[in-house]
């Protein structure tokens, strides 16, 4: 068994806009002996917390979520993960917990050579130097980026959420922004950019790009998205929403988005589909959108990631102040537009 405290000096993080891949390459990436997968999102990052209290407030609201079908694992995960931060005095001690005790309770992997943990928390592209800081040893990261068409599409079909178009472009568009600047700051050896359409249709091709980059040998078993359902005790709650790796859904967006959405995406994130080399299918006109809260959603956005920037559990009372009054601002308008609608 491989001591936790050697796997924990490296770390891979996978990133990205919601439904741009990341689950299916985690998926893919979790056959291979080498890697230990986290078995969902930690979120660990995600919402501003000011003390151990709040930490573990917001850790049992997601264990709950997570282990919606087997809330016994999720209670003993949860008991565990406290007798672990007890002794713990920082936020990296906090955050390694999590695995620790996913490693040595729930992991029925072949532990003899285990190398590196993997995580996939889409938004902690947020967090990203944070992270950084915690790892002594190699520090990756998979940037995946998607279609933003298709991004908005597999959106508005989970759960028939209703997403804001202005909200989501805004989104999208500060996450593209934070990649060019990661791109520019990380080293070539941290940071690997990879295509979502690139990985359904020549997956092999693209799988052993990523191997090369996290400094692993490829193993044709990656090509099956399992999860290795044997290897493990905890029933994963996202596999539900996991389709394996098909190309059917590559240009799927075009059956259900409207002109006016296509539209509306094309002219709101021109720069960022150009970048990424996308085609503009539709004319680019002026069109006309929600300024207050595609705005505020960007300022909203920013907030999130400059406040990472602080030190460590600090308060970061305004930061939560305006977060909240944005929230607020994009709800009551949200509610208008739908009404009127």
């Amino acid at each position: 068994m491989t001591p936790f405290k050697e796997i924990s000096k490296n770390a891979v993080f996978i990133v990205g806009c919601p439904r741009s891949g990341t689950t299916m390459t985690i998926s893919l990436l979790d056959g291979h002996p080498e890697l230990l997968v986290y078995p969902h999102e930690t979120f660990f990052l995600q919402r501003p917390w000011r003390n151990k209290k709040e930490l573990i407030d917001i850790l049992t609201r997601r264990f709950r979520y997570s282990f919606e079908k087997n809330s016994e694992t999720g209670n003993n995960i949860l008991a565990l993960y406290m007798s672990y931060i007890n002794n713990g005095n920082n936020l990296k001690d906090y955050f390694l917990a999590l695995y620790e005790v996913f490693y040595r309770h729930f992991d029925k992997s072949d532990k003899s050579n285990k190398k590196m943990l993997v995580e996939k928390t889409p938004e902690h592209i947020y967090v990203l130097p944070l992270l950084k800081s915690f790892f002594s040893g190699n520090f990756k990261v998979i940037y995946l980026y998607r279609d933003p068409r298709a991004v908005y599409n597999s959106l508005k079909k989970i759960e028939n959420r209703k997403y804001l178009l202005e909200s989501f472009c805004a989104h999208y568009f500060f996450i593209d922004f934070l990649s060019n600047i990661y791109e520019f700051f990380f080293s070539k050896s941290v940071w690997i950019k990879i295509k979502y359409e690139d990985m359904v249709v020549q997956s092999e091709k693209e799988l052993m790009k990523i191997c090369r980059h996290i400094g692993i040998k490829f193993n044709p078993c990656l090509l099956e998205t399992s999860f290795n359902n044997q290897s493990y005790s905890i029933e994963y709650y996202y596999l539900k929403h996991n389709k394996g790796v098909t190309d059917e859904r590559i240009n799927n967006y075009k059956k259900f988005l409207s002109t006016d959405d296509i539209s509306s995406i094309e002219f709101l994130l021109y720069k960022s589909m150009k970048r990424n080399s996308y085609p503009i299918t539709m004319p680019k006109l002026k069109k006309s959108f929600n300024k207050i809260i595609y705005y505020s959603m960007i300022v909203k956005n920013c907030l999130r990631f400059f406040s990472n920037l602080l030190p460590p559990l600090s308060s970061n009372l305004y930061y939560r102040f305006f977060l909240g009054q944005l929230s607020f601002i994009k709800l009551k308008l949200g509610k208008f537009i739908f009404h009127n609608n």
